[in-house]
């Protein structure tokens, strides 16, 4: 996999991790979209293709020795298995998500966008990445979602995120998000406010023991 540039910036760092959707997405580019979308934000941005796992290990190991990255935004498909397992589609492969965790181990960034449906579903396999990564907070999808719906919910985040004027917690903006979603109808379920299609996970809210235990035979 080509290596990132190195740069020197003050501004934060949010990578992109795009995985090939389907064959009729040929043409879409959320890359395209993000970097239009952060030409007028106080933030860099950049993007990474993955088309397999093994690419997918090696953005992921890469992120994590560049500290000055503040966010990690994952793009791809998710579904669950007939046993409940939540999996990660790459391309033309699935990697599930519990049995790999040790692949965002003490990940560094502050944030982990997984853009992909259903990530939200699981709450325990959130909280175990969310612990294992020591990011500040995991957001993910707690129900299918279209592209409409993560392109309007992803440039909110990211404005409220980044805009100069603003300097709202993570809970903060997941509340006015959650409310805006359901006001404006993005989030059109019957029961959005009560279970937002956007979920959020901070690691201050984790009320257990923060190491992660070794595996028993």
């Amino acid at each position: 996999m080509e290596q990132m540039p190195t740069r020197k910036t003050k501004k934060p760092i949010v990578r992109l991790l795009e995985c090939p959707l389907s064959k009729r997405d040929v043409n879409r580019s959320q890359s395209q979209f993000m970097q239009e979308m952060f030409n007028n934000l106080p933030a860099e941005f950049d993007s990474v293709p993955v088309e397999s796992c093994a690419e997918f290990v090696d953005a992921i190991e890469n992120a994590r020795k560049e500290p000055e990255l503040d966010g990690l935004h994952i793009v791809c498909h998710g579904d669950f298995t007939e046993d409940g397992e939540y999996l990660l589609k790459i391309g033309k492969e699935e990697m599930p998500i519990r049995r790999n965790l040790n692949l965002f181990k003490n990940l560094g960034t502050r944030f982990l966008f997984m853009s992909a449906c259903g990530g939200g579903m699981d709450v325990m396999l959130s909280r175990d990445l969310l612990r294992i990564a020591r990011i500040e907070s995991l957001w993910s999808y707690g129900r299918e979602i279209t592209d409409a719906q993560a392109f309007a919910i992803e440039t909110l985040f990211y404005t409220c995120l980044y805009h100069r004027a603003r300097k709202w917690t993570m809970e903060e903006i997941h509340r006015r998000l959650c409310f805006g979603l359901e006001y404006l109808k993005i989030d059109n379920d019957k029961d959005a406010i009560v279970e937002p299609i956007l979920t959020l996970d901070c690691l201050n809210d984790l009320r257990f023991d923060l190491t992660v235990p070794e595996k028993t035979a």
